[in-house]
């Protein structure tokens, strides 16, 4: 394919992949999430009791996602929720990014993955802590792909600091272990 072709296909693919990622706010923990992270902030804590919930009010809690929190109250009370969720569409479109561009496929093929792919985790779009795990599994397969398969020691690595990232942002860090057990059997 010529190189003119395969960049307005690659634009093409993005920008529908976004239109996909733009959500309207559908996530009923969003507000959990955002009150968690208004917490956080006003007290430096994470907290450890149940502060919403009027039924389960001050029972031992575990905040898993609680950056995922910090993150939501932090841009809300910045900028608000019409660029909170631009920006959730954006970090879903490079998500696809990543792996669109490692891919080793034809470039109409990689296309058409990408847009399938983007259509059966639309319902799961929009502004939530699963597009962190999104995200990192696609930054987790690139760097394993590379390891296994050409030998790039070094960026292994990253997958260090990015763990306990990932373990903080959502519960979907199991991705990211399974990943790196399933390179590391050789499958």
């Amino acid at each position: 394919m010529r190189r003119p072709l395969k960049d307005i296909l690659e634009v093409y693919v993005f920008a529908f992949t976004f239109l996909l990622a733009s959500r309207p706010l559908s996530d009923g923990d969003f507000w959990f999430h955002l009150k968690t992270g208004e917490y956080i902030f006003n007290t430096g804590l994470v907290p450890k009791q149940e502060l919403i919930s009027f039924t389960a009010y001050g029972k031992p809690w575990i905040a898993h996602g609680w950056l995922a929190g910090a993150f939501f109250y932090a841009v809300y009370s910045k900028i608000g929720l019409y660029p909170l969720m631009f920006l959730f569409a954006v970090l879903a479109t490079l998500a696809f990014w990543i792996i669109f561009r490692k891919s080793d496929a034809h470039p109409v093929i990689r296309g058409a993955g990408i847009l399938l792919g983007a259509w059966a985790v639309m319902p799961n779009l929009g502004v939530r802590p699963r597009i962190y795990s999104l995200l990192f599994a696609s930054i987790f397969l690139v760097l394993l792909r590379d390891h296994a398969q050409k030998g790039k020691g070094r960026a292994i690595w990253w997958l260090v600091p990015l763990s306990p990232l990932c373990v903080n942002l959502h519960g979907g860090y199991i991705i990211g272990l399974l990943l790196i057990g399933l390179t590391f059997v050789g499958i």
